[in-house]
């Protein structure tokens, strides 16, 4: 239970700090950057954009693109709502630099570029044209490691395979698991966090390339040892998703058999019940998630009702 007591203490460490205003200029030139803040944010003008309040929305992000590069992060798409932002309050200036920025840093194909109605017309009246759009795609190929991406999706798929065969063999399943995590810790060590921006989002070639799947599969001495803190740091710098992060941890909670079945930051559990049965310290789950950059817990569920109309935690 040594990581539960050290999280505790970051969250009280975090909970110290003021989590926007006090990260000066000066601070996030360091190389250690910390964009724990930088995911709050981006759930405070997303809930805004959702409800229609895109002014202050827009407000939010643009003093925090200010400060920070943008994720434009997997599950939230934050630098597409700030476009999107900008053709909702009818505001085209630099509208171009903004689009060819979302093509060509975020890989935001062409075809959707034309086919969502609010970043249309911001292709519109950008007064760019769809060999621009496709040139600027062609740079964002060419800045990512497709080699490192492409033996991470041999990799997951050799997992799966095993996982999912209809005759499940458990030695085959370990020598797998085992040969995964040696050669992961090679080429994160050769290449860094297998991030975003390093290999492309998850959809780039409709191919799962997320590390995730690796680094729920590993040992208990290797989550340990290396892949928690490795994880903790990418949420840091940006190059991994805290709820990625979120997820590995509550499943090497559960697998270890120390936490009698219960999980710390609410990811992994059954959402149907209620969470003082599910989660180790119920009454501080919102401030534990908010530690490493999470939503709160039932976000999601108002996010999901709000949007498509289901009540799912």
């Amino acid at each position: 239970m040594k990581k539960i007591v050290f999280l505790i203490a970051l969250f009280i460490l975090f909970s110290c700090i003021s989590s926007y205003n006090t990260t000066s200029k000066l601070e996030l030139e360091k190389k250690d950057i910390n964009y724990i803040p930088y995911y709050l944010k981006v759930y405070e003008a997303d809930s805004l954009y959702i409800i229609g309040k895109h002014q202050q929305s827009q407000k939010i992000l643009d003093s925090l693109f200010k400060k920070y590069e943008p994720l434009n992060q997997e599950t939230y798409s934050e630098y597409i709502t700030y476009l999107r932002n900008k053709v909702l309050l009818n505001d085209f200036e630099g509208i171009d630099l903004v689009l060819k920025k979302a093509v060509q840093n975020y890989g935001f194909k062409v075809d959707y570029c034309k086919k969502d109605s609010l970043v249309n017309i911001a292709f519109k009246k950008s007064g760019l044209n769809e060999n621009d759009l496709i040139g600027f795609y062609n740079t964002y190929v060419k800045g990512l490691n497709l080699n490192y991406r492409s033996t991470l999706e041999k990799m997951i798929e050799e997992d799966q395979k095993v996982r999912l065969a209809e005759n499940k063999n458990n030695e085959e399943w370990k020598k797998i698991d085992k040969k995964n995590s040696e050669e992961l810790k090679k080429l994160i060590k050769k290449y860094g966090y297998p991030s975003v921006k390093k290999i492309g989002r998850f959809n780039f070639n409709n191919k799962n390339a997320n590390v995730k799947i690796l680094f729920l599969h590993a040992n208990k001495k290797e989550r340990e040892d290396y892949i928690l803190d490795l994880m903790l740091e990418s949420v840091k710098s940006g190059e991994c998703q805290p709820v990625d992060f979120a997820t590995v941890y509550d499943k090497y909670l559960l697998s270890s058999g120390e936490s009698g079945g219960k999980v710390l930051y609410g990811e992994l559990i059954d959402r149907n019940l209620d969470l003082d049965m599910v989660v180790l310290y119920p009454k501080k789950i919102d401030s534990l998630r908010k530690s490493i950059g999470l939503e709160n817990i039932d976000y999601r569920r108002w996010k999901l009702k709000k949007m498509i109309g289901v009540d799912k935690r």
